[in-house]
């Protein structure tokens, strides 16, 4: 069978009700063809076009399409001169063909009476096109990665920094899909990380160690500190995070230092086992997010070159 980008037999169906309904007028339709709906289905019928089946006078929920391909999912129809008066209700009919997923081509009579040929050209095209496998719509949640990943990278940051400070941030959109499902992939890849919820936190890069009571020390002196040397976090004079790469230590979101200011929140108190497994999954995720930066950079600058839409500085 021919592949196509139609909806599938089951996907609508017609009510048996107003099948019943709809069946003698359709019977009716058929036995009485305007002249250019019997010129065309001449062509069309037994398969004349790229061997696709079309059938005329076909129910689709509540409305009867005079020519159909199910394999294509293509609704071919051919107005008279009534339908200079229908435009709403044709409007309406198209609006719920191509809902269902169904391309609609529209033909006058005279179209039809004086450039067969023309109108077959156009069919066949349509038909080719369904036969081509066709890329899957974008989805919402793929701009919100892509967006999500642009965010992140290093060189649009400095660029428009004074944008982001002042405004909503304006993002480009790159002109090849590749670009922007391979930026999208990535920042679906960060957004796990920062929920915490991505493999690639397993195995976590820092360990917990030293004995004592596990709790969070209130100041340097008593023990809470970094030490850049052995990329050592010290919540306590005896017990360590680590190993912590400055890098990580030092990253900021928010204006905040993410690793120093989420055990800050914490001083004074004792860390249960799963806020420590927690911590050794942010920094995790930090330094994942460092070497993911590199990679939305690189894709990034593509999309400075080719870009849809720049964001321009103001002044």
């Amino acid at each position: 069978s021919k592949r196509g980008g139609g909806q599938g037999e089951g996907s609508w169906h017609t009510p048996p009700r107003l099948w019943e309904k709809l069946k003698p007028v359709a019977r009716e339709m058929r036995k009485n063809p305007t002249p250019a709906e019997e010129k065309l289905w001449q062509r069309l019928r037994r398969k004349q076009v790229l061997g696709y089946k079309f059938r005329r006078q076909h129910a689709i929920e509540r409305f009867i399409v005079d020519f159909y391909c199910h394999d294509a999912g293509l609704v071919v129809e051919v107005d008279g001169p009534i339908h200079q008066y229908t435009l709403e209700e044709d409007a309406i009919r198209q609006e719920f063909l191509e809902s269902q997923g169904l391309r609609v081509l529209r033909f006058t009579n005279e179209q039809v009476m004086t450039d067969i040929e023309g109108v077959l050209k156009t069919i066949t095209h349509a038909l080719q096109e369904a036969e081509s496998p066709q890329p899957p719509p974008i989805t919402p949640e793929q701009v919100f990665h892509y967006i999500y990943a642009v965010l992140y990278a290093p060189s649009y940051r400095e660029r428009y920094a004074d944008l982001l400070r002042l405004d909503f941030p304006r993002v480009p959109f790159p002109a090849e899909r590749e670009i922007f499902e391979g930026l999208a992939d990535l920042g679906r890849r960060l957004v796990a990380l920062h929920l915490l919820d991505s493999p690639e936190l397993d195995p976590p890069l820092a360990r917990f160690e030293g004995k004592g009571d596990n709790r969070v020390a209130r100041n340097r002196r008593e023990g809470f500190r970094y030490d850049a040397e052995t990329e050592r976090i010290y919540i306590n004079k005896t017990q360590h995070f680590g190993p912590v790469p400055l890098e990580v230590w030092e990253y900021p979101i928010g204006g905040y230092q993410v690793c120093e200011k989420w055990l800050k929140d914490r001083r004074g108190r004792q860390l249960e086992v799963k806020e420590i497994r927690t911590y050794c999954r942010i920094v995790t995720a930090l330094a994942r997010t460092i070497a993911l930066q590199e990679e939305i950079d690189g894709l990034y600058a593509r999309v400075e070159e080719n870009a849809l839409s720049i964001p321009k500085q103001r002044g």
